[in-house]
């Protein structure tokens, strides 16, 4: 038996259910893809913050690793430095045991109001002269300077230590010299020469007069100490300052 179905509604009207049939199906549909793609970008927006808080982690460890990377560098240069100078050292003892001793002695005996800066040694063999540069740091005046400077110079002959081998100490223009850094912050420097022969002729400009070469190691206090064994058996504690000149005299 055929069951028909007769819609008595106008025809206006059926043709607007259909449409309102048609519009709900692509709502739904519409609303489908809006939910998938909401969830698609949460998980994106999720894996991006996960990213960017590793990729922050990294970065952090990075800044550390360059910091102590440039760290590294410093002690590596003081690692070369010390390697250098024992080279230096172990080639000087053999040749100029005197000079390395008298070195360790200087860099032994250094008040603790000066800094050396430089030490050149001058045909040890012969003139014997020993030209020291270094700083009065803790001078807060002229005068100050001065007397530190002319107690530092009256040292090699008084003290002990030197073992009255100094003939001659010659300051070059007889007083410290004014240096204002940048920061305004001044600083007291000098030179001198000793002599353990007592022949020391320097030029208007401060230079050393002489017929043989000068070999002139610069060096810095603070970064590095190494120990130098004198002639004799004793062992005096030296810094780096006294190591690197001591190959200075491997020339002469």
């Amino acid at each position: 038996m055929t069951v028909f179905k007769v819609s008595l509604l106008p025809a206006s009207y059926r043709k607007y259910l259909e449409g309102k049939k048609k519009k709900d199906l692509i709502l739904k549909v519409a609303l489908i893809v809006l939910v998938c793609m909401l969830v698609i970008y949460s998980g994106f927006a999720a894996r991006l913050l996960i990213l960017q808080s590793q990729l922050k982690k990294v970065q952090r460890a990075n800044s550390d690793v360059v910091v102590e990377i440039n760290e590294l560098q410093q002690y590596k240069g003081f690692y070369d430095s010390l390697v250098l100078a024992q080279e230096r050292v172990n080639t000087v003892q053999s040749r100029q045991p005197g000079a390395v001793k008298f070195l360790s002695v200087v860099q032994a005996q250094r008040p603790e109001y000066v800094k050396i800066n430089a030490i050149g040694l001058t045909d040890w063999s012969g003139a014997a002269i020993c030209a020291i540069e270094g700083e009065l740091p803790s001078a807060q005046s002229i005068g100050a300077a001065i007397t530190q400077l002319d107690d530092y110079a009256d040292s090699f002959k008084t003290n002990e230590a030197y073992g009255g081998v100094v003939k001659e100490i010659k300051v070059i223009n007889d007083m410290p010299s004014k240096e204002e850094g940048t920061d305004g912050t001044v600083t007291y420097t000098f030179k001198l020469y000793v002599s353990l022969s007592g022949q020391i002729n320097v030029d208007e400009s401060g230079s050393l007069v002489t017929t043989t070469t000068t070999t002139t190691t610069t060096t810095t206090e603070s970064t590095t100490e190494s120990t130098t064994a004198a002639a004799d058996g004793e062992t005096t504690s030296a810094s780096s300052t006294a190591a690197e000149n001591e190959a200075t005299t491997a020339a002469e």
